[in-house]
């Protein structure tokens, strides 16, 4: 593991917003507490593509996590004697440690759909059964992902709209 050390970021007061960074090792983070160093010498940073490629990995594990939850529920409406409470249970905790760290993971399906909601609509379908002007999302290719309430991933739709006038 990488020790962490946080920098206060700006001159701002009160703020949260600290910038990460890792020594690559114990000895020279025993060696910075212990004596004057370069914080920011290339041996001891971490550089910041690492850390998105860190964001990056946990949206695709968070992508896959409602894949398997997706397969998982209609398996249990297809099979309803198979016992599969232990893998519900299962995903429930997992998806509470990504809530305690502020990710979010949000599906929009069924939900009726407006211009500009935080979504990629990838195909339009026409529904002559739906009411003048409305639309709804019909399918979830990827769901909306979120990190303290900020959309990191924008979710992946399919939308019908209604063809009467």
């Amino acid at each position: 593991m990488i020790p962490k050390v946080r920098i206060k970021e700006g001159p701002s007061e009160g703020s949260d917003d600290f910038i990460f960074f890792g020594f690559k090792n114990n000895s020279l983070l025993k060696d910075c507490m212990t004596k004057p160093c370069q914080l920011f010498h290339p041996d001891n940073v971490i550089p910041v593509n690492d850390f998105n490629n860190g964001f990056k990995l946990t949206i695709s594990f968070c992508v896959e996590m409602w894949r398997l939850e997706k397969r998982l529920k209609k398996l249990k409406e297809e099979q309803p004697s198979v016992d599969l409470s232990a893998f519900f249970d299962q995903m429930e905790r997992i998806k509470d440690l990504f809530i305690r760290e502020g990710i979010v993971v949000k599906d929009y399906l069924e939900q009726g759909y407006k211009e500009g909601i935080s979504l990629r609509v990838l195909h339009f379908e026409d529904d002559p059964t739906l009411p003048a002007g409305y639309a709804k999302i019909v399918e979830t290719i990827r769901p909306t992902i979120f990190y303290n309430e900020k959309v990191i991933f924008h979710g992946e739709v399919v939308v019908a709209k209604s063809t009467q006038k």
